[in-house]
C-alpha cells in the first residue's frame, strides 16, 4: 500500500507518517490533511576499492535510534513551518513502513512513532512516494536509484504510484 492509498482508505484528515528503514538510509514522509513534507537522510559513508564499495558504518540499534530521532525532528519541524498540521509529533493515525533490515529494526520503529495502524511497502516505493507526494506535480514520473537498480515509478494522486520500468 501507498502513502496515498493510507490517507485516501482511512480518511483525507489523517497523520500519516511514512518511514523507509534501511542499513544506509531513512526516508520519512509525514502527512496531514493531504499536506506532505519528506525528509530523506543517508547515514553511512562508502569505502571504495578497484572492485566494490561497501559501507563503513555498520548499522546498530542504538545509532538508528539517534539517526531516526534527529531525522523525525527534522520532519516534524520542517512540516510545521511549512504550514502543516495541527498535529501532535510522535503520533501518528496511520504510520507505513517498509520493515526491512534485521529483527531489532522494527520494534524499534515502533516504539518512536506511536500508532495502532501499520501499513507495509516495499524499500524502492518508499523512496518514490516521498518524492512524488512531498512534490507540487498532479501527475509525475519518479525514478529510485538506490545502490544498482533503478526504478521508474509514475504517479498520480488520484490513482497512485504504479511501476513503469526496473533496470539491474
Amino acid at each position: 500500500l501507498l502513502l496515498a492509498s493510507a490517507t485516501v482508505f482511512f480518511g483525507e484528515a489523517l497523520t500519516v507518517l511514512s518511514g523507509l528503514l534501511f542499513y544506509h538510509d531513512l526516508c520519512l514522509t509525514l502527512c496531514t490533511s493531504g499536506f506532505c513534507t519528506a525528509l530523506e537522510l543517508q547515514y553511512y559513508h562508502l569505502t571504495c576499492n578497484d572492485n566494490d564499495c561497501f559501507t563503513s558504518v555498520r548499522l546498530n540499534q542504538t545509532l538508528f535510534t539517534e539517526v531516526f530521532k534527529e531525522a523525525h525532528s527534522k520532519v516534524c519541524a520542517a512540516h510545521l513551518a511549512a504550514g502543516g498540521g495541527p498535529f501532535t509529533c510522535g503520533h501518528y493515525d496511520v504510520v507505513v513502513s517498509d520493515a526491512p533490515g534485521p529483527s531489532w529494526m522494527q520494534p524499534a520503529f515502533q516504539r518512536l512513532a506511536f500508532s495502532s495502524r501499520w501499513l507495509y511497502q516495499g524499500h524502492h516505493l518508499s523512496h518514490a512516494a516521498a518524492a512524488f507526494y512531498s512534490s507540487p506535480f498532479e501527475n509525475a514520473v519518479t525514478l529510485a536509484l538506490d545502490g544498482i537498480t533503478l526504478i521508474a515509478f509514475e504517479g498520480s494522486r488520484s490513482q497512485g504510484l504504479r511501476t513503469l520500468l526496473e533496470a539491474p
